[in-house]
Order: structure tokens, then sequence, then C-alpha cells
């Protein structure tokens, strides 16, 4: 992954995406990862050091991965959902996922 490229690490990838596609996603991972940024430095920042971009993004993409994984659908959502909600219904993933694991 260059400096100026954001990717989901993993997510299923059974639909080909077109250049078009991607280059979609990467303007909404960087929209994404502006915002999450604004949230983490609650508005009084612009910019955070490299490790902590590299650490939300991180966050960005494993949240996205869990809700392609459980909701079974492709990357190709990825240029056609707002990424916003998608980050937030893996969010909610994960806080089942931990709920379960607490009562087991």
């Amino acid at each position: 992954m260059s400096n100026n490229e954001l990717t989901i690490s993993n997510g299923n990838l059974s639909q080909a995406l077109t250049e078009e596609d991607e280059i979609n996603i990467q303007s909404k991972l960087w929209q994404l990862l502006k915002r999450r940024t604004e949230l983490y430095t609650m508005g009084e920042h612009s910019s955070v050091r490299v490790e902590t971009a590299q650490e939300l993004l991180q966050s960005i993409n494993f949240c996205l991965d869990l809700y392609l994984k459980q909701s079974g659908s492709t990357k190709k959502l990825l240029a056609e959902a707002d990424l916003e909600e998608l980050f937030a219904l893996g969010q909610k993933v994960l806080e089942e996922k931990l709920e379960l694991g607490k009562k087991l």
C-alpha cells in the first residue's frame, strides 16, 4: 500500500471492481478517515501523528471487513453505499460479538 492509497484489507472479492469503483472507494475511505480523525481530536486539530492515522485506518478497515463478511456482501458494496453507515454497522457487529464473547 502506498502512502496515498487506502484499502480494505480483506472483504469478499468475488465481484470484480472497476477502476472507477476503486477510485470511488479510495475517495470514500479518505473522507471516512478524515471524519474519524476529526472525531478523535474532537475537532481541535486538523492533523494527527502517522501512527494514530494508521490505527484509525486499521479500525475502519476492521469494521468494514467485519460487516462485509457478516452480511455476505462483496467489496462492490463499498463503492455503492455510504461508508459512514457501513462503518457504523460494522461497529454494531463488533459490539454484538464482544457481548457474545463476554457471555461465553
